[in-house]
């Protein structure tokens, strides 16, 4: 990030780093309001090229009507990075819900599964598909027994490659642990593959784990 941007975004809290990047938890001073940074790595090209794309997916996704898509408050860039600036300041990764309790139970899972589904069926009647459902890219809110539940990480496809047999890039879009067998293979994915990550993190929910563990989607 630029000098520019770290002066904007101060009181930083970092929550997680995995194979994108890192998000921070920080205090947006241009809105004086907290905000979620989701920061992506995009060696080898400039970052910039990528904000108009975003941009563009997430207003898709809005006007498609898709009730887990967060409020974008803005996209920044530096040389390699590209940061989605989000309005979620009461939740949390799943990840963490997880790391927290373990299994959830049996209602708050179905409850998070299904708002879920909700969010990628109305996403996919546009033609728009996820493909790194994770807890990761799944964040909530407890309300009681219920959750409210947001979806970040759409746009990622834009923005990274699939992965593809023999892929040697530095980074490809989705988390092996959570693909789709097809994706594993290097094929071309559909809405069908997010329903596959979704019943991965369903078992993850009702359970405590994922049952695969792998970095690699070949293994």
């Amino acid at each position: 990030m630029t000098q520019g941007t770290q002066d904007r975004f101060g009181n930083r809290i970092p929550i997680l780093e995995d194979r994108y990047g890192r998000i921070v938890r920080a205090v947006d001073s241009e809105m004086g309001t907290g905000v979620i940074l989701d920061i992506w790595r995009v060696e080898g090209t400039e970052a910039e090229s990528y904000i108009s794309m975003v941009r563009e997916e997430v207003d898709r996704l809005i006007s498609a009507d898709v009730p887990s898509i967060p409020i974008l408050v803005d996209v920044v860039a530096a040389a390699d990075e590209i940061a989605m600036v989000w309005a979620m300041e009461d939740f949390v990764p799943l990840s963490a819900l997880l790391a927290e309790q373990g299994a959830l139970s049996p209602e708050l899972a179905v409850d998070i599964a299904h708002q879920i589904a909700v969010g990628l069926s109305r996403a996919e009647a546009k033609g728009i598909v996820h493909h790194d459902l994770s807890p990761n890219s799944v964040w909530v809110a407890r309300q009681d027994k219920a959750a409210a539940l947001r979806l970040t990480r759409y746009a990622g496809n834009l923005v990274f490659p699939a992965y593809t047999a023999g892929f040697k890039g530095p980074m490809f879009w989705g988390t092996p642990e959570y693909m789709a067998p097809e994706l594993c293979s290097g094929k071309e994915g559909s809405s069908q593959s997010d329903i596959y990550s979704l019943g991965i993190l369903l078992l993850e929910m009702l359970t405590g784990k994922a049952p695969f563990k792998s970095s690699n989607p070949r293994t």
